[in-house]
């Protein structure tokens, strides 16, 4: 007999496809551009409705309001940049990945999981398929253009800018597809196939995803539930040894000609000469610094570096702790990083609920906290798909036992 089809499902299929081929929808629809904004926004109305529900968010709140307070008294205090004009929508851009793990628990509160899986996992391996024929064809036909050459080989893309886009949807499909074994048999070719495509990027940081994914598909099948961080712990010194050689370019051998390099160590100057609280919003690697070109990069004599100049300023928006250094100093950033702490404890707590949403959160911060290396990672848009479902994860992972979760996984892994 065949589900109803919810609202709830056809939005999550709506925003599945939405997000994955955003890129190709832009070129057709500017609107689309803005599509993870317009999703954060929905916060500022869903908050006033459910007011009453905000304090029991108080782990996450608190040290957000912190967070944002941090910024809010830099602004106020050096007067770099203009307030609305610039401060203001930046802070709104670096709380846009918490603004849509809350929209996402409000919209999908009730939203079963369980009941879709199959159509889901179904739209999953249709996206992946299309992925791995394209990837297959580029690799042999150069059908889309390499965006740089590394090993020798061409980095795969496909029809995205960047194979960073690349890799991070593949990392979500995953993660889809770990939590969604609770509930249907996923065959392994699927995700075998996702790790060689992610692989195809030839990024430092997807051999090290690929190396730590994998860990956590073998550990939920051979301890059969199991599941515990210390069994990836072994592997972190692999995984960092497998995406050296970029980062320890970027860090170590070109610091004078890396615009990364320069954006970090420049960032905990700003921070030490603007202690406690940074510079504010909206002044230093975020994207409105950028387009409303931030004083700092003059100050600190950035702006003749190539991508950080006011004519050219491509990799201003290519990282993420500089961010929170400059803007927000050291304060700030302990205050951001504890609720980063929060959600990977909640995350980790789900273990006693769904073993494999558990598993599929872990995959998502694996990814966002190996790309905050050397990458937007929470401010991404990108990050917005991967909000969304952490937001369904959380908000539905109380509705199953346990106990039935596991008697379906025993099924599966026989």
């Amino acid at each position: 007999m065949k589900c109803r089809l919810t609202k709830r499902y056809i939005l999550f299929i709506l925003l599945l496809y939405t997000f994955v081929f955003n890129e190709l929808l832009c070129k057709i629809i500017p609107l689309f551009k803005f599509e993870d904004e317009l999703f954060a926004v929905l916060a500022i109305p869903l908050g006033v409705m459910q007011y009453k529900k905000l304090p029991k968010l108080k782990y996450f709140l608190l040290p957000l309001a912190g967070y944002a307070v941090c910024g809010l008294i830099g602004n106020f205090k050096y007067k770099y940049q203009p307030f609305f004009g610039t401060a203001l929508p930046d802070m709104f851009l670096c709380l846009k990945f918490w603004l849509c793990i809350y929209v996402s628990t409000v919209l999908f509160k009730g939203f079963n999981v369980a009941k879709f899986s199959k159509r889901i996992y179904f739209h999953i391996k249709l996206i992946v398929a299309t992925f791995f024929v394209l990837s297959l064809l580029n690799i042999l036909f150069d059908i889309f253009p390499h965006h740089d050459v590394r090993f020798g080989l061409g980095s795969n893309s496909i029809f995205y800018e960047h194979p960073i886009t690349l890799l991070g949807t593949c990392s979500l499909l995953i993660a889809f597809l770990a939590a969604l074994r609770a509930y249907c048999k996923i065959k392994m070719v699927w995700i075998v196939m996702l790790l060689l495509i992610l692989i195809s990027t030839l990024r430092g940081r997807a051999f090290s995803d690929a190396l730590l994914f994998g860990a956590v598909y073998v550990v939920i099948v051979v301890k059969k539930g199991k599941f515990s961080l210390k069994y990836l712990l072994p592997l972190v010194p692999v995984a960092i040894y497998l995406g050296w050689s970029q980062f320890s370019y970027y860090f170590f051998h070109n610091v004078g000609g890396s615009a990364r390099a320069q954006l970090f160590f420049n960032g905990l100057k700003i921070a030490k000469d603007h202690f406690p609280v940074g510079a504010g919003f909206g002044t230093y690697g975020s994207y409105y610094s950028a387009i409303h070109y931030s004083p700092l990069y003059f100050k600190y004599k950035m702006n003749k570096i190539y991508g950080l100049s006011k004519e050219e300023y491509s990799f201003i928006c290519d990282s993420f702790w500089p961010v929170l250094f400059g803007e927000t100093g050291f304060i700030g950033t302990a205050f951001y990083c504890t609720a980063l702490g929060f959600l990977t404890k909640t995350i980790m707590s789900l273990r006693k609920l769904n073993l494999h949403y558990c598993a599929s959160g872990i995959c998502m911060m694996i990814y966002l906290f190996i790309e905050s290396t050397s990458g937007t990672a929470f401010f991404h848009p990108l990050g917005v798909p991967f909000a969304i479902w952490l937001g369904i994860l959380l908000t539905n992972s109380k509705n199953f036992k346990q106990t039935a979760v596991k008697a379906q996984t025993e099924d599966i892994l026989k």
